[in-house]
């Protein structure tokens, strides 16, 4: 049997395929327009590769599915990236009357970095969140999952061109885990 690679992308669904935007928020079920600047695209290489892609709130138990949203609300793809062994942790910036509260002029001393959000993959190691589009491919017998996720809309386009282009270079790929980034190196 072939295995699968990102590249390979749309090819590797199997059937039916169910786009389904992850919210920003538990509670936020309104989709922006901006989304649908993120699903045209991709129907229409579908539609290209004689497959049919179709938006939804929730995947169909038949179809396979394309999970896409930011690191802010996993909820619905825990489950994927907990097998994987992938954890995020979410660290909440200070608004700018925090910082200022918080800082005294006064007392001399050594500034401690903020805490940034976090990507722990198993076996790999940690990576900050900042600017990384991360792709994860799980395909079972039953069905075949890509999780695209983002650290924002703006790091969501670019994982989307990344993929319509499958130009994944500069990216890590490790099994089934594809890691890019926008941030530039230090």
């Amino acid at each position: 049997q072939r295995v699968w690679h990102l590249a390979d992308f749309p090819y590797f669904f199997r059937r039916n395929t169910d786009l389904v935007r992850i919210p920003p928020a538990s509670d936020d079920r309104v989709i922006a327009a901006n989304v649908f600047e993120l699903v045209s695209p991709l129907q229409r290489l579908f539609t290209q590769a004689g497959k049919t892609l179709v938006f939804r709130s929730e995947p169909a138990s038949d179809h396979d599915v394309i999970y896409i949203g930011t690191f802010q609300y996993l909820k619905p793809v825990q489950e994927i990236l907990a097998s994987a062994g992938i954890g995020v942790t979410l660290v909440e910036e200070k608004s700018e009357t925090e910082k200022d509260i918080s800082s005294t002029p006064d007392i001399e001393t050594t500034p401690t970095p903020e805490p940034k959000s976090t990507l722990t993959i198993q076996d790999v190691g940690v990576f900050s969140i900042a600017g990384t589009q991360l792709f994860l491919v799980d395909q079972t017998s039953s069905r075949t999952r890509l999780l695209i996720l983002g650290e924002d809309e703006a790091s969501l386009a670019i994982a989307v061109e990344r993929l319509m282009s499958t130009d994944f270079s500069g990216c890590v790929t490790q099994d089934d885990l594809t890691l890019c980034t926008t941030t530039p190196a230090v």
